[in-house]
């Protein structure tokens, strides 16, 4: 196999054990797009190399543009604590506490509120049901309203 980009993309596709429709997925383009390089008919564009080190980050950047060094990255052997390695942890860990506290927070926020409304779902369910005949009931006025109504004459629509 000769040493071209397409047969670099290929050796990742194969060491993944991907097929060209899983690989154009993965790295979203098309089958055709991806088809296409693969054949050598056309030549990967940026964004899709970007994409293939994004999806793939043990693939060495170099080898992959190139084909000059190792297929992988060389492995990475943690910094020995207390070395000035650990620096980027605290602080990444100081984050997460800080947004841990913020979501405790919030979800203490919301079961309040999920307390106050099932207190009034409570409230609501409790009240003794109003029969639907309250409600048919015709109405009885005290005053002058009434006597003008039953006075006023409608005359029925003719068709």
């Amino acid at each position: 196999m000769t040493n071209t980009i397409s047969s670099r993309i290929n050796q990742v596709m194969e060491k993944e054990r991907m097929s060209v429709t899983a690989f154009s997925k993965a790295v979203n383009k098309s089958y055709t797009a991806i088809s296409m390089i693969l054949k050598g008919s056309s030549k990967p564009g940026w964004e899709l190399l970007e994409s293939i080190l994004e999806t793939f980050p043990d693939v060495n950047p170099g080898w992959l543009m190139t084909g000059d060094g190792e297929f992988l990255k060389a492995s990475v052997t943690p910094a020995a604590p207390g070395s000035g390695g650990d620096a980027y942890l605290v602080e990444h860990l100081h984050t997460l506490e800080e947004n841990f506290a913020r979501l405790a927070k919030q979800l203490e926020s919301k079961d309040k509120q999920i307390e106050g409304l099932q207190r009034t779902v409570d409230a609501l369910i409790s009240r003794p049901a109003t029969p639907a005949s309250n409600f048919l009931k015709p109405a009885t006025f005290t005053g002058k309203v009434l006597p003008l109504m039953a006075q006023k004459r409608f005359m029925p629509l003719t068709a």
